[in-house]
């Protein structure tokens, strides 16, 4: 796992997401995790298969599968890919502890970044994302 100082598109996309206002870290009494202004421990991750982008996606890093170590959302779409594809391969950027809000500004802006590069929507993504 990279963190977001290690360099990398998703990790100038997590670093601008940062920069914010104060947010409660999530407890007992606090919002869910899906509101945006709730705090845990976030990254994005790029999910390559055959070597090619397929998904951009957040995922809450408090939250992993033991058997593969993964954060539980990124291995339930790993093991899904593995299903039909050969060469499934994850890559996370862990963005610290920050709101939800700023996780889902991260993930957007490294789609957004990697739609200027290609001028493709990576297929994990064509259904949610729409570029500027």
């Amino acid at each position: 796992m990279r963190t977001a100082a290690q360099g990398g598109e998703a990790a100038d996309a997590a670093r601008a997401a940062t920069q914010g206002g104060e947010a409660a870290v999530h407890g007992a009494g606090q919002p869910h995790k899906n509101a945006n202004h709730a705090v845990s421990h976030f990254g994005i991750y790029e999910i390559k298969v055959n070597g090619e982008t397929y998904k951009f996606g957040k995922a809450d890093l408090d939250r992993v599968t033991q058997s593969s170590g993964l954060p539980t959302r990124l291995h339930q779409q790993v093991r899904r890919l593995s299903k039909t594809y050969d060469d499934v391969r994850p890559e996370i950027v862990d963005l610290g502890y920050i709101t939800t809000q700023q996780a889902k500004q991260a993930e957007r802006a490294a789609l957004q970044r990697y739609y200027e590069t290609t001028r493709r929507i990576p297929p994990g993504n064509q259904k949610s994302f729409r570029p500027d």
